[in-house]
């Protein structure tokens, strides 16, 4: 099951204006929404993507593999409303027209010599780099 959760936050909660000032404390937020101890690589088991939409109020897309605790955050963070997506995406097929909107942050990891290897997966990453022209096409059409 794939769930798509909008979430109108309240713009006057302190937890809310924290992670609207800092990514890394929006992610961190958003991971509650998934069960702990899920592997290795916990974001892409998850299926965890977000995106925040102005609107009147400040409100976030996020999509995950299961559906969401929503328990998880804050009290009175915001108003939640979770679809199951698997009717649309069981109704996709090979030659099917479909529309949709994406903003992505295209990145690559360069090696930089020989990196330390990340102490749970073991993979090594370099620098992130961001991809712009031919080589941000080709890396969302690898992951499309």
């Amino acid at each position: 099951m794939t769930s798509l959760t909008r979430l109108v936050l309240d713009p006057r909660h302190p937890a809310v204006r924290a992670d609207l000032a800092d990514v890394d404390s929006l992610h961190k937020t958003l991971m509650r929404l998934v069960p702990d101890h899920i592997g290795p690589t916990p974001r892409a088991t998850a299926g965890l993507l977000f995106r925040t939409e102005p609107a009147p109020e400040p409100t976030l897309l996020v999509q995950t593999a299961e559906t969401p605790d929503l328990t998880a955050l804050p009290t009175h963070y915001g108003t939640a409303r979770t679809l199951d997506l698997t009717p649309l995406l069981n109704s996709l097929a090979p030659g099917r027209t479909v529309r949709y909107r994406i903003t992505a942050a295209p990145t690559i990891a360069r090696s930089a010599g020989n990196p330390t290897p990340h102490p749970v997966t073991g993979k090594r990453r370099g620098k992130i780099t961001p991809l712009t022209g031919d080589d941000a096409i080709a890396w969302w059409q690898r992951r499309a």
